[in-house]
């Protein structure tokens, strides 16, 4: 019987080398501390990002409360909550990176394409998000699905139907003649709305989501100690300005017999 290997492949930017690891054994972490099984350095990936719990024929991937999140196939997992993998599904540590979970016999190579019924999930589930977010009225362009769902709309396009697509090529032709002809006249400017808040990118928004995470500054409570330090320092001054003064006194008026003949070594007449 042949022994299947399971792996997961990361290719870290399009055309690029692609990192295969090799999954063996009940449990592993992935994150991008040294500690984890499976080590990511990216900057979207939490140190300790997601776990791999081998049960039954197939891994399950479970999310470890990550800041950017763990998505299988499009769709984000809740915390702790464990889903088992499927060859071929996408596992999406943030909104960049991408492990790819393939099932190998030998001699087969591993790829970083993504397969028919994933990509189909993927595009659902960008569909999904995007309703979700143009209901919301928050679609900036940019979510952390954003280049997921950009792949379900070029999807959508080329399955267009060509009648539509003539259409549409008819009336971009038809809309600048209609602008040529048309008299100019001074336009308003369009209105800008001040509150409205500006595109971020998503690496701008993990590090919104890290802030958001982080205890709030508290202000720092009175330090009754530094008062009775600074007391402490202006009366030993004192004391030794008013001994040094009173030692002078003696000196000068030879009244060191009435003050200290208690002395041993002092020799009074």
């Amino acid at each position: 019987m042949a022994v299947l290997e399971h792996q997961l492949v990361w290719q870290d930017a399009p055309g690029g080398a692609m990192r295969v690891y090799v999954l063996e054994g009940g449990e592993l972490r992935v994150g991008r501390s040294s500690r984890c099984d499976v080590v990511i350095i990216h900057p979207e990936v939490s140190r300790t990002h997601a776990r791999l719990v081998w049960q039954g024929d197939t891994f399950w991937v479970e999310d470890l409360s990550s800041t950017n999140g763990t998505w299988v196939n499009g769709r984000r997992l809740p915390p702790h909550e464990p889903v088992a993998l499927k060859p071929g599904d996408v596992i999406g540590l943030g909104p960049n990176v991408r492990l790819h979970y393939q099932v190998l016999g030998p001699g087969e190579a591993p790829s970083a394409e993504v397969p028919p019924e994933a990509a189909q999930e993927l595009a659902e589930a960008a569909a999904e998000e995007a309703a979700e977010l143009d209901e919301a009225h928050i679609w900036d362009g940019d979510d952390v699905a954003g280049s997921w769902i950009d792949e379900a709309v070029a999807a959508s396009a080329e399955d267009e139907p060509p009648a539509a697509a003539e259409a549409e090529a008819a009336a971009d032709v038809v809309a600048p003649a209609q602008a040529e002809s048309a008299p100019p006249s001074a336009a308003p400017p369009p209105a800008v709305d001040e509150s409205a808040e500006a595109p971020k990118a998503p690496a701008a928004r993990a590090t919104d989501a890290a802030a958001d995470d982080a205890p709030a500054a508290k202000t720092p409570a009175p330090r009754p100690w530094r008062y009775l330090l600074t007391g402490c320092v202006v009366g030993g001054a004192l004391l030794a300005c008013g001994t040094t003064a009173f030692l002078w006194w003696v000196e000068t008026n030879a009244l060191w017999c009435d003050f200290f003949s208690w002395v041993p070594f002092l020799t009074c007449p």
